[in-house]
């Protein structure tokens, strides 16, 4: 039940440092769902591409250093958008 996820976070580029974009990421990612059990209809491979929102920056920059640093590993659950394939499908 992991997700592997890399985001490209906005907030590291010139242009978008002074812009409510700041607070914006690029992500893609992969998961797998369903390989616990012997069912092999219920297995998922996704990888996914999506726009989510920096959490850990806004928490950074309002001196809450600790929490920002733990969101750097730790994905909100409904906090991006997603465009996904399945493989299996």
């Amino acid at each position: 039940h992991q997700k592997f996820v890399l985001a490209l976070k906005l907030n590291g580029f010139k242009k978008f440092q002074d812009t409510p974009l700041k607070y914006l990421e690029l992500q893609t990612g992969y998961y797998t769902r369903g390989y616990e059990n012997a069912v092999l209809e219920d297995n998922e491979r996704v990888l996914y591409f999506g726009i989510g929102i920096n959490i850990s920056d806004m928490f950074k920059s309002r001196s809450y250093k600790k929490i920002g640093t733990f969101l750097n590993y730790y994905q909100i659950p409904y906090t991006y958008l997603p465009l996904e394939h399945d493989f299996n499908d």
